[in-house]
């Protein structure tokens, strides 16, 4: 852009300022909602196993709302950029279309829910931390919908709320759910038992 001459940030010359945020933001924000699918699928396939049962609850409620999922997080990448000056039937979209985001994640979490019901809580170090992992996921979810209204997110903007909804989701989410898929497949790679007592 700028050895080439092209006014793409250049208001005189048609472009916009804040241009390069909006590409970032498209980059970048569909990114932690893709990291998650791994973990999405290691944590579904352990308290089935759990659970002893074959399937789990609402399988295929689980495996479509992905697709919704892929769509919308490439759809709502404006959500944090409420305050730089967009045109005012945008912020209405982006609310909506984050909003619309937490309904197929909820439904996994019902499923989730559903699937781990009848286990006793608390017998095991894996079911721990996989309460922990779904608690984690709920209460640090429902800070992002809060984060999608356009009128919240420009009095908490640039404040610590935005990167602590960021890395208490994907970075504890992440950290609980890989713990308790290694507990049970630690045994199976290393070929020696993890001490229960440690965990």
């Amino acid at each position: 852009n700028r050895n080439f001459n092209h006014p793409l940030f250049d208001p005189s010359g048609g472009g916009d300022l804040i241009l390069y945020q909006l590409f970032l933001a498209f980059v970048g924000h569909p990114k932690p909602h893709l990291m998650l699918f791994p973990l999405f699928g290691l944590f579904s396939h352990i308290i089935t196993h759990k659970r002893g049962k074959t399937i789990p609850f609402g399988q295929l409620g689980k495996i479509y709302p992905k697709f919704p999922l892929v769509i919308l997080s490439f759809s709502e990448w404006a959500q944090h950029l409420f305050t730089v000056g967009m045109y005012i039937d945008t912020p209405p979209y982006f609310t909506s279309t984050t909003m619309m985001i937490a309904v197929p994640t909820e439904n996994k979490i019902f499923s989730w829910n559903a699937t781990m019901q009848g286990i006793p809580p608390l017998t095991s170090p894996k079911m721990i931390w996989g309460l922990g992992f779904v608690f984690s996921f709920t209460s640090w979810g429902w800070t992002g919908v809060i984060l999608a209204t356009s009128s919240p997110d420009t009095l908490i903007h640039d404040s610590y709320y935005v990167p602590s909804h960021f890395h208490y989701l994907l970075a504890m989410g992440a950290v609980l759910a890989i713990m308790k898929t290694m507990i049970p497949w630690f045994p199976l790679l290393a070929g020696t038992a993890m001490n229960e007592e440690w965990l």
